[in-house]
């Protein structure tokens, strides 16, 4: 937001080199530029959290729910590919179903091995 607020301030300045204002007409020019880039800082900063930020929360929810409930690896985080994004959820997916995978395969060698030497 302070990008789209700096543009605003800083382009009637840069604008001043090619505009000769009318008299009276400088003052709402430089006020429209400062809400301009206050309106586009605004939009860009609701677009990162629109798009952004609500797919990476997908990510502590999954590990919460994981830490909390007794270490549940069978909880899948679910979140769109084909960007860097869904890549990261789709990693730590990955990873923890890999966890999974090794200590459902250490419990059942544990269990085999137990079975076998009561034997």
């Amino acid at each position: 937001m302070a990008f789209g607020l700096f543009m605003g301030l800083i382009f009637p300045i840069y604008a001043s080199i090619f505009v000769d204002f009318k008299p009276g007409m400088q003052l709402p020019f430089i006020l429209g530029c400062i809400a301009a880039g206050f309106m586009v800082g605004g939009f860009s900063y609701w677009l990162v959290h629109l798009i952004i930020f609500r797919i990476l929360r997908i990510i502590p929810t999954g590990s919460d729910k994981i830490a909390r409930d007794k270490g549940d690896l069978t909880f899948e985080v679910c979140c769109p590919k084909g960007d860097v994004i869904g890549d990261v959820v789709d990693n730590f997916s990955r990873v923890v179903q890999k966890l999974f995978n090794c200590i459902f395969s250490e419990f059942l060698i544990i269990k085999i091995w137990k079975i076998s030497t009561a034997v």
